[in-house]
């Protein structure tokens, strides 16, 4: 009689982590479809496929032919890594996708999880905030008002969450290099530098890259951006031509 070998081989097990924050989108169409993303934020988290955080890039999978919702890892170009839970850093913004068949498309979450965000989480389409997070607890659009691109025999419509820095559920720290206020603002506002940053200069960026305004800053200074657009920009701290830090700001009317 032959022997029988048996060979135990460990296979490490990779612990799941906790993301700091994370709350639930809901969608549904006027029909009654439903989807949901799970979104949120962690400072060791990137805007790639985090494993520990439970992400999994459902990509390859085909999307539903009448109702579906997904996070994208790119902010313009859905072709990289697609999610139902996507947890990246405080301040990124989440570009997600919707296919719908039909027109209507209601928007819910808890606002309580955003009572002290007072820096503007926001949604927001490719012209401006479309709801501010803290400050209603659902919305109801038509797929009209986003902007459609096809992919492959899909047809996709494009919004975009934004999260604040402050959250009354999270003890964040200050803001490290610059504050903001008020934001949201109306076009008007101040920054003021912290003891460390004396000087520096402000490069103030729509969500593609684009440039709207370079100012410098010292101590506490005034910006005025005049009759910009609504929506989401990024004010960026440059000192020594190097960005040391980013922060939103939601220009509404």
């Amino acid at each position: 009689m032959k022997a029988l070998l048996v060979i135990i081989v460990a296979i490490p097990f990779l612990a799941q982590a906790q993301e700091q924050f994370s709350f639930e989108l809901f969608f549904e169409d006027e029909l009654g479809n439903k989807d949901t993303l799970t979104l949120g934020h962690d400072p060791n988290a990137t805007d790639s496929i985090d494993v520990t955080f439970g992400e999994i890039n459902i990509k390859s999978q085909p999307w539903s032919s009448v109702f579906e919702v997904r996070s994208f890892e790119n902010y313009f170009v859905p072709d990289t890594a697609m999610f139902k839970k996507d947890i990246r850093t405080n301040q990124s913004n989440f570009p997600i996708l919707v296919k719908s068949v039909y027109d209507s498309i209601k928007i819910s979450w808890n606002s309580n999880a955003f009572s002290g965000a007072i820096h503007g989480s926001s949604l927001s389409n490719d012209l401006g905030s479309l709801a501010y997070l803290s400050q209603q607890d659902s919305i109801t659009i038509s797929k009209n008002e986003l902007l459609s691109e096809v992919y492959g025999a899909d047809t996709l419509y494009r919004l975009y969450l934004d999260f604040s820095a402050v959250f009354s559920s999270i003890s964040w720290n200050k803001y490290e290099h610059f504050e903001i206020h008020p934001n949201p603002s109306n076009g008007e506002f101040w920054i003021e530098l912290n003891e460390q940053i004396k000087n520096g200069e402000i490069i103030i960026t729509d969500l593609t890259g684009k440039q709207i305004a370079k100012v410098s800053v010292s101590n506490t200074t005034n910006v005025s951006l005049g009759n910009i657009s609504e929506g989401v920009y990024l004010i960026n701290l440059v000192s020594e031509n190097t960005i040391i830090d980013s922060q939103k700001i939601v220009i509404q009317r």
